[in-house]
């Protein structure tokens, strides 16, 4: 029955999930009790007592335009006026 979750029933059931699927579940946890609370089917909302697992953010590194180049290209110099004009093979 629904009325028998408990924080600790739920915290087990997302043990092995990772931290995005902890939250997504989470936040769908929290309506559906919150449902079920406003039904009268549970006293209170095992989810609300929970902690949120949070997502550390990394620092954000914007990489010059040659960087992305050379990781696109493989270290090759591609010339897109050669590829135009159908020259492929003096690319290589």
């Amino acid at each position: 029955m629904v009325a028998d979750y408990t924080p600790q029933t739920v915290e087990k059931a997302f043990a092995s999930l990772s931290v995005g699927a902890v939250r997504e579940h989470y936040k769908r946890s929290r309506a559906m009790f919150s449902y079920a609370v406003n039904k009268g089917w549970m006293a209170t909302n095992p989810v609300l007592s929970m902690d949120i697992p949070t997502t550390k953010q990394d620092e954000v590194v914007i990489a010059a335009p040659e960087t992305v180049e050379k990781q696109r290209t493989g270290g090759k110099r591609i010339d897109t006026e050669l590829i135009l004009r159908g020259h492929i093979e003096d690319i290589q």
